[in-house]
């Protein structure tokens, strides 16, 4: 018997730690009949793969809690990112084309376009100050923003007055080019927050 005893503890040595090995109770199966020892047997399978169930259970609950914080926080607000980094190009490229159209009613249409943009980039800051609050670069955003919006009411007011061409383009790079150069540079940052 102590010749066995040694035999099965270098046989658990090769085999190594297995967590679901299964130890039969020997002079009990022994004693019984067969329909009993597959019940005895298949009792022991089952409640290890019952185990084994609840574990992946537990996991694929651990996995859709992480999944669904993956959808609201970092997908959701890398697409609030894009979407002020396509409002920024689209506000520049209106509040250029406004100084340079000859036609009033396309000039109205694109300070108006100009303007919607910066209202749909504060909309999208104040909900990525939802995720990220105290952010400073989000705050850089906004500041930079208002002065653009600032800026914005005197260039209008200067091709409203007839300026010209090139007093609307110096006031543009003057008053709103470093801020929408900012904004562009802080979007950049964000996308990788």
């Amino acid at each position: 018997m102590g010749k066995n005893d040694a035999m099965s503890t270098q046989e658990k040595g090769r085999r190594g730690p297995v967590v679901l090995t299964m130890k039969l109770n020997e002079n009990y199966l022994r004693s019984v009949s067969v329909e009993r020892k597959f019940n005895y047997t298949f009792n022991i399978i089952l409640v290890r793969m019952l185990i084994v169930v609840a574990a992946l259970f537990i996991g694929m609950i651990f996995a859709w809690f992480q999944f669904n914080q993956m959808y609201t926080t970092y997908y959701q607000s890398a697409i609030l990112a894009g979407d002020i980094t396509t409002h920024t190009h689209s506000m520049a490229k209106n509040s250029i084309w406004v100084s340079w159209t000859t036609n009033k009613e396309e000039a109205d249409t694109r300070a108006q376009g100009a303007s919607t943009d910066a209202q749909s980039m504060t909309e999208d800051i104040q909900k990525l100050m939802k995720f990220y609050p105290n952010n400073t670069t989000l705050t850089s955003i906004q500041t930079n923003l208002d002065q653009i919006t600032q800026g914005a009411q005197g260039y209008l007011e200067l091709i409203n007055k007839g300026g010209s061409k090139e007093e609307a383009y110096n006031y543009f790079n003057k008053n709103m080019a470093p801020s929408m150069r900012e904004i562009i540079k802080n979007t950049e940052v964000l996308e990788s927050i």
